[in-house]
């Protein structure tokens, strides 16, 4: 605990300009990174703004953005990472975890408007039931469970249908519950720090093979597999990678798209917000006001990149495919998109590129057959690396 970065940023000197200002930059605009010469500048005016009123004594040296950012970046500081990003190689800083650590202790301290114990009662009530159910390897058991929830669920359509009366959160129930997601969200951020830590490990212990004069393909190789390995059978790397594989779903990917949900949110953006209040207003009639601002603000502040993640990539692949000159691997499966005619055309394009055909499979087969992918994976590794 004495060691730690973040109790050594709270104790620091300048700790009111470190997490005010990063707080700033960084959680008030909702940016992972920032690039590093616009967080400069915006350092330089911070600093020019404080020391207007602050007394002569107190004031920070203006000329010395640079030394801060510099120092904060220090393997004795590490309040931010300054790193190379894109094919430019344009300097960007994200914070380190220490410091998402100490910004959310200052979060913390901030008076909330109620406390909500009925949602947060209600999760913790939940977590336990969800371990219960899952946890449970006897038939009976789960199948008197699933039936529990389908009477429960028959029961409610049932007193719809019999009353027209569906029952609501109140007004207190919906702040609870958006507090209580907004929590998560912050320490999701959090935790994926951590994990972003682990895989840059990763990547300097891959470095480090590479420099040594001893250094061989197959050696590399094996290496990284044995890193990724202990990695994903960690359990923050079993929860990360289940949440990954969640969200790139091609179903859900699919479902987003189809929607044209990213153009919608692209035309919400630049409308004000009475505008779209009154959208908001329309799509849900039957909603309390409350709840209708609250959705449109979450709305407004949702930037258009959050979308990113989820776009599908279509480039004209044939000349791709022709230009690359390194093997290639396509896994291909029985019931995909991507047919085998299909996959022994490319192949006639290139002929460096080998095809694997997995059974029993849809499009997304890393999930339907994944010990199966992953020995084609490996086997295609293994082979490269001993070419």
């Amino acid at each position: 605990m004495a060691t730690s970065s973040a109790i050594r940023i709270m104790r620091s000197p300048n700790a009111p300009l470190i997490l005010s200002f990063l707080f700033q930059q960084f959680k008030q605009s909702q940016r992972p990174t920032m690039p590093y010469l616009q967080l400069l500048e915006h350092l330089e005016a911070h600093i020019k703004v404080l020391n207007e009123i602050l007394p002569e004594k107190d004031r920070y040296r203006e000329a010395s953005a640079k030394e801060y950012l510099r120092d904060w970046a220090s393997e004795t500081q590490r309040i931010i990472r300054i790193c190379a990003q894109g094919s430019a190689a344009e300097e960007v800083v994200e914070l380190t975890r220490d410091t998402e650590r100490a910004i959310s202790w200052i979060e913390e301290l901030e008076r909330r408007p109620f406390v909500g114990t009925e949602s947060r009662f209600l999760t913790i009530f939940n977590l336990l039931e969800e371990i219960v159910a899952r946890s449970t390897s006897n038939p009976e058991t789960r199948l008197k469970q699933l039936e529990r929830d389908r009477d429960a669920i028959q029961q409610e359509i049932d007193e719809i249908q019999q009353t027209g009366i569906v029952k609501q959160f109140s007004t207190t129930q919906i702040k609870e519950r958006l507090l209580q997601a907004e929590d998560t969200a912050r320490m999701m951020q959090r935790d994926f720090t951590l994990v972003w830590d682990n895989f840059k490990m990763l990547a300097r212990q891959v470095q480090e093979e590479q420099l040594r004069p001893d250094a061989r393909k197959g050696t590399l190789v094996a290496a990284v597999l044995d890193a990724e390995d202990h990695l994903k059978e960690s359990d923050e790397g079993k929860s990360f990678y289940a949440f990954w594989q969640f969200l790139l779903n091609p179903e859900r990917q699919r479902e987003v798209y189809e929607s044209d949900a990213v153009e919608q949110h692209r035309r919400l953006l630049s409308l004000d917000m009475a505008d779209v209040l009154a959208q908001v207003q329309v799509r849900h009639p039957h909603r309390r006001p409350e709840f209708v601002e609250l959705v449109a603000k979450a709305r407004m502040k949702t930037p258009i990149r959050a979308f990113d993640v989820l776009t599908p990539s279509n480039p004209e692949y044939h000349r791709l495919v022709s230009a690359i000159d390194i093997p290639i691997l396509l896994v291909i499966a029985d019931n995909g998109v991507v047919s085998l005619e299909t996959a022994q055309e490319l192949q006639n394009l290139n002929p460096r590129l080998r095809v694997e055909q997995i059974q029993d499979a849809g499009h997304g087969l890393q999930y339907d057959q994944p010990e199966r992918f992953e020995v084609v994976v490996r086997s295609f590794l293994r082979l490269v690396a001993a070419s």
